[in-house]
């Protein structure tokens, strides 16, 4: 957030990138620490709250100032929302990642002797596949195409 703010960049898109980072960050600390994702978000994110940008707000309110009040809110609401959407995309991101790494390791266990013919050729066929991560990713849509036919065909 500091840095960006440095930079000239806009505070809500500063606000936004400083809570992804915090998030992502968070969700690995919480992970390493065997934690809640919470007590690492809390410490991070209350530094970016425009606490400052509501007392002024607040302060105009009570001069009878409701057009530069109003201004205020609104930032603040912009930016309040900027950091909500940094945590919420993060904490999806992160889901997707911990779903797809699950559907790799199940795509590990793959039995060649289940498979029936179609899917050995298949198998066959796309087998140009030889470095790791095409082969990561081939074996996951090999085990879906299985499961799938399985489900259709019985």
């Amino acid at each position: 957030y500091y840095a960006m703010i440095q930079q000239q960049v806009d505070s809500v898109t500063a606000s936004f990138c400083g809570a992804f980072i915090i998030s992502i960050v968070a969700h690995y600390q919480a992970f390493k620490h065997k934690t809640p994702m919470l007590i690492f978000v809390v410490g991070g994110i209350i530094p970016l709250v425009p606490g400052g940008l509501a007392y002024e707000a607040m302060r105009h309110v009570v001069a009878n100032e409701y057009n530069e009040s109003l201004q205020f809110f609104l930032k603040t609401g912009i930016i309040t929302g900027a950091i909500v959407m940094g945590l919420v995309i993060a904490e999806v991101l992160v889901q997707m990642y911990r779903k797809m790494m699950t559907r790799l390791k199940k795509a590990k266990t793959l039995n060649w002797q289940e498979l029936s013919h179609r899917g050995r050729a298949l198998f066959l066929f796309i087998f140009k596949f030889s470095d790791k991560y095409h082969w990561r990713l081939f074996q996951t849509v090999i085990y879906y195409f299985y499961k799938r036919y399985l489900l259709y065909n019985n």
